[in-house]
């Protein structure tokens, strides 16, 4: 069905008669004053008649058998093709392959593909879907070859002659595609690219995306702002009006339309100023304002002829709003719709949507004057129309049983009014059903593509995190090659360091190893040297006492020699040992019971005073032992000239161990004894040297009661 709002659809035809094409200024400066003449007055208000049109055919086919040049003579068969194709589609048909066959010669890919497309438009007046399909996808074929401005001209023209097959078979959803398709042409001009935007946008209304119709719309909205295409505004704001309209918006599309006349004035485009005024026309009958309907519709009729294709849709708006107006004037409009009806009736037009138009609005007409029989005629006339046609036009169909329907039953035939009710009914339902399938489908496809997007995105996705794994494994990989390359270098570093580290410390080693064995050799030597000498200061301190007459003065000697000797014993112990840091403190203070006992001529064998030691094995440095042998050697001497005196025999104990981190040293005799606080007031020198040593330990001292003899415990 042909749209008020549309406007491509009905340029079509000023297009295919020549008034549009890039191709029609070729030499004609020269060669084409008689086409211009003979396109002038085809186009002329006195041209109506079917003698001037015969005239005019005569004189371009008298053109054609002159044998102009090549490109004259392709215009004169263009123009010649497009006359014909209203009244005789054989005669046509036959001028538009003679086009075919010289664009071929001429060789250039625009007309090559322009003549097909003139071709399908023939056939497309007669109404030949599957011809007009054929041809028209032969013209596409070409201009898939071809990647210059006037062939993709062509080729979006060819595409707008596809979509009338296309549509007739419900493949809407295949006409966005060759939309979008089209539009992903590489180096597409924008001014084209956004005529196909507008294009697009009404099969987008059709299938319902109104959401989308409008975008388009708006993006081409802003471009023609943009460049100040006033052409492209003007169009665009037809296609808009009639989104608005399906939206239910009949205010919202009068704006638009009022917008859309302004815009199309500036371009003094005499087609789209009519189409505005018819618009604006319908647009006022939609919100019921019917003065301005009127005055804009009559507008149309003025600047118009019978045979234009914008002429009866003003007509039917008028029989429409007159009644509302002036109804003595609507016969007389009623009366040129007549006319135009005898122009496709006489076989001068053959638009099917037109055609039937006509018979509905008057139809309708004559059913509200009560002309019931009058209106009945026409509503079968408009059902017989349409079924005529092998194309899908249920929806037709629907109306016009309806209508005949009504008719009926304002004639009083009930049953025949219920029979069409009934198929009515059932074609409705069915196209209902149709729809919803279709919608279904609609749904189902854009689901599947939703789904294949999604597939496709995921695949996408999957692939760029298969790449960056890989990239994250080879920098990885990288990596840990970068670093065991690190460690090894360091790694050899480190032993080649390590291996002259390890040379240098063994040369060091050594050399330490050397001077320690010349030290320790020197120690030893020096510890037997102290003790020699020791010896000698204790030989020489022995020949003095035996000069010397006096008790006193011998036994002072002879205390003093085993003070040293306690000393001396302990420089022989120290170089006699393999350690020269410490001396094994057991075996010192054995030795030094020993030498005691024989100094004080107690025979260990025969002896009735017993010494019994117990003494950890500890070593001891040699500024703890001295201090410690030294007191041992006091209290020992003691115990053996004072504790047993009077008495046959005896035990004197020494006990020497380390409890946590100090030593104790416990002495004790079993001898005669004496009290605690005796030993803390005696001022003798054994004594005093105890107490001295004690305090150079840092220790403490402390004489314990017994019950027997004498005990001493020192800790340190």
């Amino acid at each position: 069905m042909v749209e008020l709002g549309r406007v491509e659809d009905n340029r079509h035809f000023n297009y295919l008669e020549g008034g549009n094409c890039p191709q029609f200024m070729f030499a004609w400066k020269k060669y084409s004053l008689p086409v211009i003449l003979s396109l002038i007055i085809l186009s002329s208000t006195s041209l109506s008649g079917q003698t001037s049109r015969q005239y005019t055919i005569d004189s371009l086919e008298a053109h054609v058998l002159e044998g102009q040049v090549d490109t004259l003579l392709y215009s004169t068969l263009w123009a010649l093709s497009s006359m014909k194709a209203r009244a005789n589609t054989d005669s046509a048909v036959a001028y538009a392959w003679q086009m075919i066959a010289l664009a071929d010669r001429m060789g250039k890919l625009s007309q090559r593909i322009n003549a097909r497309r003139v071709l399908g438009g023939v056939y497309f007046r007669a109404n030949m879907m599957d011809s007009v399909e054929q041809a028209t996808l032969r013209a596409i074929t070409i201009a898939d070859a071809c990647q210059e401005h006037d062939c993709w001209f062509e080729q979006m023209h060819a595409l707008k002659q596809l979509r009338f097959p296309l549509r007739n078979r419900g493949q809407v959803k295949q006409i966005i595609h060759n939309w979008e398709d089209f539009l992903t042409t590489p180096n597409l001009p924008s001014s084209i690219a956004f005529e196909v935007r507008r294009l697009k946008a009404y099969p987008m209304m059709e299938m319902g995306d109104h959401d989308g119709a409008l975008r388009e719309l708006s993006m081409v909205w802003e471009y023609g702002q943009e460049v100040n295409d006033k052409v492209l505004l003007c169009n665009a704001l037809g296609e808009l009006s009639g989104l608005y309209d399906l939206m239910g918006k009949p205010d919202k599309s009068l704006d638009v339309v009022q917008e859309r006349l302004r815009i199309c004035e500036s371009t003094n485009d005499f087609y789209a100023v009519r189409h505005s005024h018819n618009q604006l026309g319908h647009s006022y009958i939609d919100v019921e304002h019917y003065d301005s309907a009127v005055w804009h519709l009559e507008k149309v009729v003025a600047m118009s002829q019978i045979g234009e294709h914008v002429y009866p849709y003003a007509l039917g708006g008028l029989i429409v709003a007159m009644p509302f107006v002036d109804p003595g004037r609507t016969q007389r409009y009623v009366d040129d719709m007549k006319v135009v009806l005898r122009r496709h009736e006489e076989g001068l037009e053959q638009d099917m949507h037109q055609r039937q138009f006509i018979y509905g609005t008057l139809s309708r007409y004559y059913l509200t004057i009560n002309r019931n029989s009058t209106a009945e005629y026409y509503a079968s006339k408009r059902l017989d129309w349409v079924r005529q046609y092998s194309s899908d036009t249920t929806d037709l169909a629907v109306d016009a049983l309806e209508l005949l329907a009504q008719t009926q039953a304002a004639r009083g035939n009930y049953a025949t009014a219920w029979d069409n009710y009934t198929t009515f009914h059932n074609l409705r339902m069915t196209m209902i059903s149709r729809n919803q399938e279709e919608a279904l489908a609609r749904t189902a496809v854009e689901l599947e593509l939703a789904e294949n997007e999604l597939a496709r995105q995921i695949a996408e996705q999957e692939a760029t995190l298969e790449r960056q794994a890989s990239a994250a494994r080879i920098r990885f990989l990288l990596t840990i090659l970068g670093v065991v390359a690190v460690v090894l270098a360091v790694a050899l570093w480190a032993f080649r360091r390590a291996q002259a580290d390890k040379q240098i410390i063994t040369e060091k080693n050594r050399q330490i190893e050397e001077s320690l064995a010349e030290k320790e050799v020197l120690l030893r030597e020096i510890h037997h040297r102290v003790k020699n000498n020791l010896q000698i200061i204790s030989g020489l301190l022995d020949r003095q006492a035996r000069k010397s007459s006096d008790k006193t003065v011998k036994q002072l000697v002879r205390q003093g020699q085993e003070r040293i000797q306690s000393m001396a014993l302990i420089h022989q112990n120290l170089y006699e040992s393999e350690q020269l840091s410490g001396i094994d403190i057991k075996t010192y203070l054995r030795e030094l019971g020993t030498n005691i006992q024989h100094s004080q001529h107690v025979d260990s064998t025969e002896a009735q005073i017993q010494l019994e030691l117990d003494v950890a094995d500890e070593y001891l440095d040699i500024d703890t032992a001295n201090p410690v042998g030294l007191i041992l050697n006091e209290l020992l001497t003691n115990c053996y000239k004072y504790a047993f005196k009077g008495k046959a025999n005896g035990e004197i104990s020494v006990v020497f161990n380390k409890k946590a981190d100090q030593y104790e040293l416990f002495v004790r005799d079993n001898g005669v004894g004496f009290r605690p606080d005796d030993a803390k007031r005696k001022r003798s020198l054994g004594l005093s040297l105890v107490r001295g040593l004690v305090r150079q330990l840092d220790g403490t001292i402390e004489w314990l009661k017994v019950e027997q003899g004498t005990a001493v415990a020192i800790t340190f």
